[in-house]
């Protein structure tokens, strides 16, 4: 959807710094405490745990290095397995083992919650249209903690590579609808960027016609009003497109309501009110961007997409009606 400045990523890793050292630790004595019975699950294992071994900062490993590092990576080895009586080619148990070797199921509760709040993340990173938010609670022990209400999708999957079930830059959270419908699937989408232009720009849009615009304002009994979804369609080979995958337009298609809200503020804050009320409470509003935030009901800047459900489809029709110009 829209990329995330890996600077600010770096700048809280660095926080949790102990943490994540301390997960790799453990997780290279765990993996040295295999014993797999095959020679083929034993290969897979050592060149998982040299990766380990050779590079103390395998967890943080930027977007780029595990790119680079995907074509060199083992396939899990195939075994026969009998399943009703047939015999099915299935991926051999080292990949479960290597999994709970690493921890990711309790780090998942503990760890993931924690991370994932400090960056600041609220929304799913793929449709964000529903809420991924870490909660503060107290448990059944009195203990203070941080409950995860997302689920955390492999950008690469752990079914395929699970040396990367941990590594942070391959760990994208997501609402459990995209989450599950993902699964293997390989969609053009990188959460984690320098690119400035990635950072900038969404992977896809949301367009209001003008014809459906009018359409309601001349009768607003009238609540069929549609909209477009525009992607790239020059996808690499093997690729699945966000509509494709997680049916973006069907999610949003539920949501009219919003853009006739929409219609409707275009027309009452117009430039001469804008300025009344700015004129009228000079200390209410802190900014443009914080007046426009009241205005829109949601943030209306690129960079804090993804700090609320709904921001990326609310600011891309607000900004066709001319209720924002960023």
């Amino acid at each position: 959807m829209i990329a995330i400045d890996i600077n600010r990523i770096k700048v809280v890793q660095e926080k949790f710094r102990i943490e994540i050292i301390g997960q790799h630790n453990e997780a290279l004595k765990k993996l040295n405490e295999l014993a797999p019975s095959s020679t083929a699950d034993c290969i897979y294992l050592y060149e998982t745990i040299e990766l380990f071994k050779n590079e103390s900062d395998f967890l943080l490993k930027s977007p780029l290095d595990i790119e680079l590092l995907i074509p060199s990576l083992p396939a899990v080895p195939l075994v026969e397995k009998k399943v009703k009586n047939k015999i099915e080619i299935v991926k051999s148990s080292i990949k479960n083992e290597i999994l709970k070797a690493l921890n990711y199921t309790k780090l998942r509760s503990d760890f993931y919650p924690a991370y994932f709040k400090e960056i600041g993340i609220k929304a799913c990173v793929y449709c964000n249209s529903s809420l991924t938010v870490s909660v503060d609670r107290i448990d059944n022990e009195g203990r203070d903690e941080v409950r995860a209400k997302f689920q955390v999708d492999h950008y690469y999957p752990k079914s395929e590579f699970p040396m990367l079930s941990i590594s942070l830059f391959n760990l994208y959270p997501s609402c459990a609808s995209c989450n599950n419908v993902k699964l293997e699937k390989k969609v053009q989408f990188h959460l984690y960027s320098d690119d400035q232009h990635l950072i900038d720009n969404s992977s896809f849009s949301f367009k209001l016609s003008s014809y459906d615009e009018a359409k309601y304002l001349l009768d607003k009994k009238n609540k069929d009003i549609d909209f477009d979804f525009i992607e790239n369609s020059n996808l690499p080979e093997g690729f699945s497109s966000f509509q494709a995958t997680f049916d973006i337009k069907g999610i949003y298609s539920t949501q009219n309501d919003l853009i006739l809200d929409l219609i409707d503020k275009s027309l009452i804050y117009d430039f001469h009110y804008k300025k009344s009320l700015n004129h009228s409470f000079p200390k209410l509003f802190l900014s443009k961007e914080h007046f426009e935030r009241i205005i829109l009901g949601n943030y209306p800047r690129v960079q804090d997409i993804h700090k609320r459900p709904m921001s990326k489809f609310m600011q891309d029709i607000a900004r066709d009606l001319g209720i924002i110009d960023y």
